[in-house]
């Protein structure tokens, strides 16, 4: 593509007036009339006077121009690196789904530069890699790594000059980010695209919240289930009974069936589970007396012997 900038011997930002002088005074000098051997130098400084004098091709010409100058981001730009905190909750928020807000900080692309650590934001391939992004040593022999230098987009700022982030293409900022608490995933919560940004610009990385319960108790919850243990003793195994268990301040009454044994599961629907209902399932643990007194061993003795067949 000719450069009609270099043709006519001007700046890209010259006015019409220094349009017009430069032509006539080249024109002057190559004009075939005059000098012989000039008319494909002449036909060219014809050619760039009729672009560069009109606006429109003007304006069309230097967008061209620039996109020969400037080139495209690589495919291959890295997504932004996550940003992981923790978060206090205690049970009754999840139960309940409560909202919660995170407050923290990232790394933002810069408004000046966009990222590119340049104030024009144009970039130019990499000398170290040729734009492949990866080492070139490493890309012989392996493991492939990032080129050291373009970090692996293939491209570099023409210059690091943008003052406002000191040509590192990022600023850090403040985020503030409002989520719903998830019975279905109680551990972690992912928001996409509140993470961090990366030199040159690309996709931001992920907020990860990790969510530390202060207040789990005995029953944890599963989806929509509630999940615990309920510990008797042989006699309530054996025989069955009723007991009263408190379950996220709600007192429930649970029904053991006769013959229930160690690992056995209990069931309960409809149980009373932040603004709706919930199933409660159980798993027994038969507690076996580690010092029973002399009436709970004198007890056992005569058990023992009529299932010997004693008495």
């Amino acid at each position: 593509m000719k450069n009609y900038y270099q043709i006519l011997k001007i700046n890209e930002t010259a006015t019409p007036e220094e349009i017009k002088n430069a032509y006539r005074q080249l024109a002057k000098e190559s004009h075939p009339d005059k000098n012989s051997g000039t008319d494909e130098k002449f036909r060219n400084i014809t050619e760039a006077y009729d672009v560069l004098k009109d606006p429109k091709k003007r304006a069309l010409f230097d967008k061209k121009l620039t996109s020969i100058k400037t080139p495209k981001a690589p495919a291959r730009v890295r997504k932004g690196s996550d940003i992981t905190v923790s978060l206090k909750v205690n049970l009754n928020d999840i139960i309940n789904e409560s909202l919660k807000t995170i407050i923290t900080t990232r790394m933002n692309l810069c408004p000046e530069c966009l990222g590119t650590g340049n104030v024009k934001r144009t970039l130019k391939t990499c000398s170290k890699c040729t734009g492949t992004g990866i080492d070139i040593v490493s890309a012989v022999i392996g493991p492939k790594r990032f080129c050291s230098i373009c970090k692996g987009y293939g491209t570099v700022a023409d210059e690091l000059n943008c003052k406002k982030c000191n040509g590192s293409g990022l600023i850090k900022e403040t985020i503030k980010k409002s989520f719903t608490l998830n019975r279905e995933n109680q551990s972690t919560v992912v928001i996409k695209d509140f993470g961090n940004y990366s030199f040159g610009g690309g996709a931001p990385g992920n907020l990860i919240v990790s969510l530390i319960c202060e207040n789990k108790g005995l029953f944890e919850i599963s989806g929509k289930n509630i999940k615990g243990e309920l510990a008797i003793t042989p006699a309530q195994a054996v025989l069955g009974d009723v007991v009263s268990l408190e379950v996220f301040n709600s007192i429930l009454t649970i029904a053991i069936p006769p013959g229930t044994g160690s690992g056995s599961i209990i069931e309960e629907n409809d149980i009373p589970f932040g603004s709706g209902k919930s199933k409660l399932i159980l798993k027994i643990q038969i507690l076996i007396p580690q010092n029973p007194n002399n009436e709970e061993k004198g007890l056992y003795r005569h058990l023992l012997k009529l299932q010997k067949g004693l008495l």
